[in-house]
C-alpha cells in the first residue's frame, strides 16, 4: 500500500508551497499495532502506538530526507527490539509541534511479528506527490 497524505497533512503541505505559512515541522517517526487501513479520512485516533519492548518513536530531522523530482524519503530507521511484541501493521508520520498526522502507511508485505529480544524492522518512508 502506497503512503497517504492525510487532510491536515495535505493543508500543511499546501499552505507551505503557497507561502501562507513558512513555518517547517520536524516529523515524528512512529509504528502502529493496529489493523488499521490508512486513507486520506484517517485521524490520528485510528492508530494504536507500538509499546514496549524497547520501542521509541524517531525523530526525523531535515538532513535526513533525500529529495529527488516528486519524492522526498528517508534514511533508513532502524527499529531494535528487547522483547516480544507481537504485530506491526505499519508506520504514521506527525508532527513534532503539531502533533496533527501527516501521512501513514500500511506495510504490504506485513504485518510483522516482533517475536523475541533482538529482532529488527527497517523503516524507510518516503511521501511522493504525482
Amino acid at each position: 500500500m502506497a503512503i497517504k497524505i492525510s487532510s491536515d497533512g495535505a493543508e500543511k503541505i499546501l499552505k507551505y508551497t503557497t507561502g501562507v505559512t513558512t513555518t517547517t515541522e520536524t516529523l515524528i517517526l512512529k509504528l502502529f499495532s493496529s489493523n488499521t487501513s490508512p486513507g486520506p479520512l484517517t485521524v490520528l485516533g485510528d492508530f494504536t502506538e507500538v509499546t514496549g519492548g524497547g520501542y521509541a518513536a524517531k525523530t526525523l530531522n531535515a538532513t535526513q530526507w533525500t529529495i529527488a523530482g516528486n519524492s522526498a524519503s528517508t534514511a533508513a530507521q532502524l527499529f531494535t527490539f528487547t522483547s516480544a511484541i507481537g504485530q506491526i501493521y505499519g508506520y504514521y508520520l506527525v508532527g513534532a509541534t503539531s502533533g496533527q498526522l501527516i501521512a501513514s502507511e500500511r506495510f504490504i508485505s506485513g504485518p510483522y511479528n516482533i517475536a523475541a529480544s533482538g529482532d529488527t524492522l527497517t523503516v524507510t518512508a518516503t511521501l511522493s506527490i504525482a
